[in-house]
């Protein structure tokens, strides 16, 4: 009884014993694991400082001192591609040359506040690389340390900046933003040898984009509300420092609707050859809100034109004055007949050169007997009285016969 008794007491207190180390090892199953490590020292044998890559893909370089300066191949560019998050803790006091280089995954940077130099290509082609800090302290920035960062879009730098090598930006092409911790003043003190593309634009005065003071928020790129169609605009809120555009929230707000400026109501009547109309119209945007279209009216001429009366002759009839509508040339009122008489002639007198002739015609219409005067009209060349062409021909040939027949009589004989 007691040897069993004994036997429980060991189980458990070895059940006790073991669980704080099942709990251990539960928590060393959640935390990265290492994958590599070394040293990257610059001084004496190079173990002043170490560096550790974990399987989470964060390089981490801890120690005190400067670190070695890599000849185009640091010591973890064979599992470069694991690489996304550096870490340089306090203590290192610079960023040896090529350091992180073709770091293809890179996108998280962090330096500690001992870092007071950043090598020669130290960031060369880290091509994922979107935003850095660089850390109050660092005083020079070696030539090519951020070339070919293709999706660096901002750069952080501090007022202890003084030197910056040639093609340190070079091919940055998404680069658009500096935020300068120094005056402007300062920054112009800075040694740089290349030129800033004209996009780059350089905030002072700000570290981070968090450092920005905002100004009250006002309307900007508004689009006024008309009748029908809704109001736009941006409420934009500046950095009272740098000008920086801190947030930018559109709004809209309904349409005014017709008639804020009142209406203008028009009527046209219709006339004999065009149509007339109702029509009113919003004075604010010009549209037509309603209208009705009216029918000819044949009896409602706008263009009459008098015309004068003409009288009845022999042979066709006369008109009275009269007005005629230029539109439809229809008679408004007027021109009526004026019959010229026609019927039967009956010459009375004819007419000679120094008398008129008198026509009797009794009219067929209203019965009357109408007298016509009718002026002489002397005949053509060639023609005698009575029509005959030949009767001055045989004047002048009769005259002629008598004249030759005179001067025979009086022409002496030759002896």
């Amino acid at each position: 009884m007691k040897k069993t008794l004994c036997k429980y007491l060991c189980v458990l207190l070895a059940a006790v014993l073991l669980l704080p180390l099942q709990s251990a090892a539960a928590g060393a199953e959640s935390a990265p694991g290492l994958v590599a490590a070394g040293y990257c020292g610059g001084e004496g044998d190079g173990t002043n400082l170490t560096w550790t890559l974990d399987d989470a893909g964060t390089l981490t370089i801890s120690g005190t001192g400067s670190m070695y300066t890599a000849d185009l191949a640091s010591p973890w560019y064979s599992q470069g591609q694991l690489v996304n998050t550096v870490i340089v803790e306090d203590g290192v006091r610079n960023v040896g040359d090529y350091a992180f280089q073709d770091l293809a995954n890179l996108t998280s940077v962090s330096l500690g506040g001992d870092v007071t130099n950043i090598g020669r290509g130290a960031f060369f082609y880290c091509v994922s690389l979107n935003r850095i800090e660089i850390p109050e302290g660092v005083i020079s920035l070696d030539r090519e340390v951020f070339s070919g960062c293709a999706a660096l879009a901002s750069v952080s730098l501090p007022a202890s900046l003084s030197y910056v090598g040639r093609y340190a930006l070079d091919t940055c092409t998404a680069l658009r933003k500096i935020y300068y911790a120094g005056s402007e003043a300062q920054w112009g003190q800075i040694n740089f040898e290349f030129v800033f593309p004209a996009e780059v634009r350089v905030y002072y005065n700000h570290y981070l984009p968090s450092d920005h003071t905002p100004a009250p928020s006002e309307p900007r790129n508004e689009v006024s509300a008309t009748c029908t169609e809704p109001g736009s605009g941006d409420l934009v809120t500046y950095c009272t420092v740098c000008g920086e555009v801190l947030s930018s929230i559109p709004y809209t707000y309904p349409a005014l609707g017709h008639g804020t400026k009142g209406f203008n109501v028009s009527t046209v009547p219709s006339t004999c050859a065009v149509r007339g109309y109702t029509m009113t119209v919003c004075i604010a945007c010009g549209e037509v809100i309603e209208g009705e279209i009216y029918e000819i009216d044949p009896h409602n001429h706008a263009h009459v034109t008098e015309v004068p009366a003409s009288e009845a002759t022999e042979n066709a009839h006369g008109y009275t004055a009269g007005m005629r509508c230029l539109d439809c040339c229809m008679w408004v009122s007027g021109h009526e007949v004026i019959h010229n008489h026609l019927g039967e002639r009956t010459v009375v007198r004819e007419p000679t050169e120094t008398e008129e002739g008198l026509v009797d015609i009794v009219c067929t219409v209203c019965g009357r007997t109408i007298r016509y005067t009718a002026a002489w009209e002397a005949p053509e060349p060639g023609e005698d009285e009575g029509g005959d062409p030949g009767f001055w021909i045989r004047i002048e040939t009769t005259l002629r016969g008598f004249i030759d027949w005179f001067l025979r009589l009086f022409r002496k004989p030759k002896p």
